[in-house]
């Protein structure tokens, strides 16, 4: 487990055994330790101590010191890359950096995702990118966000997903299955190989999703409430770049950006 400053200890799949002295053994749920865990500061030895009954034993975990809030990326580094974003789905080609952006490699997976990591959920945030259909006659392509659970599964994650589709602009919940009765969609001028900006605001049960500026969804829902931000591409090629997130929905980005596609 990928520790970061901040973070509460994560018992799944913690495994206590305790031997009595007669040689018998005995598995200890975790719900029965005491566990005293600081990852107040971050070190490649925080000491997790685990207690039971009086006995006591430990090991030790890294914590690293995380990002923080405004995020900015513009996929110029490869390393950065490698070491922020997790990669679900996608098979063996994925996700790519090619030309200064970020890009599916292939139309061919369905739901395949891209999540920022390194410690940053959002509840109350803003978030901007840019997006864009490359081809391959995609379904839908766009940010995912207040995201948990997330997996290679195409719908295998808990969160919202605001997308791109082929004219038009939707929202959509996965609660581990795609939620079809709360998908929310407007038209809107949104062609193949064009450049668009996408900007999402979430203040408690409100959200916000902007396209080029101008309001396109208003919708009020209180399913999720916190998590982690990310790419989705359903059967897409797609290319995003110039993202920026930050835990203050009123946050204005003020960072002069190129075009994606003019790189």
């Amino acid at each position: 487990t990928l520790y970061f400053v901040g973070d509460l200890i994560n018992t799944s799949g913690l495994q206590v055994t305790a031997t009595y002295i007669d040689g018998s053994t005995r598995a200890i749920p975790a719900s029965a330790l005491e566990i005293s865990f600081d990852s107040s500061t971050a070190g490649d030895e925080i000491p997790v101590v685990v207690s039971y009954e009086g006995k006591e034993t430990s090991f030790n975990v890294r914590v690293d010191e995380g990002l923080s809030f405004p995020y900015h990326d513009d996929f110029s580094d490869a390393a950065l890359f490698q070491n922020n974003w997790a990669q679900y789905g996608g098979g063996s080609s994925g996700w790519l950096l090619e030309d200064g952006m970020c890009k599916t490699a292939s139309s061919s997976a369905p739901g395949q995702k891209l999540e920022l990591i390194g410690g940053l959920t959002v509840s109350d945030f803003m978030l901007e990118t840019d997006i864009a259909y490359l081809g391959g006659g995609g379904v839908d392509a766009g940010v995912i966000f207040r995201a948990a659970d997330v997996t290679d599964r195409g719908d295998g994650y808990r969160g919202y997903y605001a997308y791109l589709a082929n004219g038009a602009v939707g929202l959509g919940r996965c609660d581990n299955a795609w939620d079809s009765a709360f998908k929310k969609e407007v038209a809107a001028n949104v062609k193949f190989g064009d450049v668009y900006r996408m900007k999402i605001a979430c203040r408690g049960n409100n959200i916000k999703i902007y396209l080029d500026g101008e309001l396109m969804l208003d919708v009020n829902d209180s399913k999720f409430s916190s998590g982690s931000v990310g790419f989705r591409a359903h059967y897409a090629l797609a290319a995003y770049d110039n993202f920026v997130v930050s835990n203050d929905p009123d946050y204005v980005d003020t960072t002069v950006y190129k075009n994606l596609l003019q790189k």
